[in-house]
This record gives C-alpha cells, sequence and structure tokens, in this order.
C-alpha cells in the first residue's frame, strides 16, 4: 500500500451491510474517510435468503461512500460469510524455460495458471487465486520468486 491509496471495504453481515472507505497516510494506516450502513435481511443465520437484496443494500452504501467521499468506488475487498467459501490448496512443480537465466514473471504467470487447472464443482465458482509460497531447487521458501540477471 502506497501513502494516498484508497481502500474500500464492503462487510455483508447478518442484518446489515456495510461500506468503508479509507486513504492509506505517511504511517502506512488506513484512515476512514467514511462508513455506510444499510440494513438488510438477506442473510439470516448465515444463510443467504434473497441475494437481491443483499445486491440492492451493496449499491446503496456504495453510492452514499461515493457521494460523502467525492469518490468513484471501482473495486472493494468484500467479506463473504464463512459458509460460502472454500479454500483448497493446490500444489504444482514448474521448470523454468532457460535454467540458468532465472526465474521470469513469465514462469510465474504460467505456474499461477497451471494451479487453476483443478477440478471445479458446477455449484462453485473459483473467485480468485492467492500464492502462498514458491520453493525453488534448494527446498528454501522465497516471497518473490523472479530473479534479475
Amino acid at each position: 500500500m502506497a501513502i494516498g491509496d484508497i481502500i474500500v471495504g464492503i462487510d455483508i453481515g447478518t442484518s446489515k451491510v456495510s461500506t468503508v472507505v479509507g486513504e492509506v497516510n505517511n504511517f502506512s494506516q488506513i484512515e476512514i474517510i467514511c462508513s455506510t450502513n444499510c440494513r438488510c435481511s438477506g442473510i439470516q443465520k448465515g444463510v443467504i435468503v434473497d441475494e437481491e437484496e443483499i445486491s440492492l443494500a451493496i449499491a446503496k452504501t456504495i453510492k452514499e461512500a461515493e457521494e460523502i467521499s467525492n469518490l468513484k468506488i471501482n473495486s472493494a475487498y468484500t467479506t463473504i460469510p464463512g459458509k460460502y467459501i472454500t479454500i483448497v490448496q493446490n500444489s504444482i512443480v514448474k521448470e523454468t524455460k532457460e535454467k540458468y537465466a532465472g526465474i521470469t514473471v513469465k514462469d510465474v504467470t504460467s505456474a499461477i495458471i497451471q494451479v487453476r487447472d483443478i477440478e471445479i464443482p458446477e455449484d462453485k465458482v473459483l473467485i480468485d487465486i492467492v500464492p502462498d509460497k514458491f520453493i525453488l531447487d534448494d527446498g528454501k521458501p522465497v516471497d518473490d520468486p523472479i530473479r534479475k540477471v
């Protein structure tokens, strides 16, 4: 996160939907610009019972947040009730194209695309891939495997 970055969070709760807009300050902390809420009974006992109502509540809180903050919201971090999320761990072994040139962005992108190739049940949708770790030939995990020659 860089100073001045705008961060938006949307929380879908059991009785309301909340949207919070913040800005990253000089101390890498997020300062709240505005917060909006809308009552919503689209979730009962952790189960989504009315998708349309949830959608309308999200749209309403975003519109209010845009008006208050004088910003256009294009993306947000959103909570999704845990019952609807399944985390699947998958790993692959990937060799680089040019062994002595190091690992390239293309190698990492190709590996992430290959990880996507898992069987997904018809009633589920893949929404994100989050690389957990990269392990090189020496067995050491690294955060960023791309080396410059």
